[in-house]
């Protein structure tokens, strides 16, 4: 994985992390194991990742069960209009190793706070460079980077909430998608293709 560019954009990440850490707790916590929960959590911690084409996506999030309850449309995932963090406890995270398009348009590599606003029809997606914060907390529309909107559908039930890293081709696409209870929603990700190595004289 050294001759990506993945290495150095994850190595920036938890730099930044360990750095904020440091900061607050003026302890030093060494490398990426720092990210993990040190309790049991109802919901639980999940990391994914995947190669797709010659980059790579990253996903951190924590998965609230059902147990039963109304999901959408409740204040669990509001209908409303009210910023929904995508999953549980800190903010979901989302990094990409080079630039991608999402639905077909452009962000740049790096990792994103990853919230959306859910509506019965339409989810908007939202990128956002804050991918520190916890859950919703200090939101700041300035710091978004891009929207895109997508249908939810109808899906088998999933206990807990899962991001899956779907459709995956060797050209550098890949379908994002977060099941929860009976509903699926995501968006496209295609990864923007090497640039040809010179040729020889």
């Amino acid at each position: 994985m050294t001759g990506f560019s993945y290495v150095n954009n994850w190595e920036k990440r938890i730099m930044t992390k360990w750095m904020c850490a440091l900061a607050m707790a003026l302890v030093a916590v060494p490398g990426a194991w720092a990210e993990r929960p040190k309790d049991v959590q109802k919901s639980v911690w999940q990391h994914v990742e995947q190669q797709v084409g010659t980059g790579f996506v990253e996903i951190e999030y924590s998965r609230p069960a059902v147990r039963g309850r109304k999901v959408y449309g409740t204040e669990l995932v509001p209908y409303d209009g009210t910023l929904w963090r995508a999953g549980a406890n800190e903010r979901t995270t989302i990094t990409f190793s080079s630039d991608v398009t999402i639905n077909g348009q452009a962000l740049k590599a790096g990792s994103y706070g990853l919230l959306v606003i859910a509506t019965e029809k339409e989810w908007t997606w939202i990128f956002n460079k804050d991918f520190m914060s916890h859950g919703t907390e200090n939101y700041d529309t300035k710091n978004d980077v891009l929207r895109v909107k997508s249908a939810p559908q109808a899906a088998e039930h999933a206990e807990r909430l899962v991001y899956e890293i779907n459709d995956v081709t060797d050209e550098g696409s890949a379908k994002i998608e977060l099941r929860w209870e009976k509903i699926r929603c995501g968006f496209e990700v295609k990864f923007a293709a090497p640039a040809p190595a010179p040729a020889k004289k």
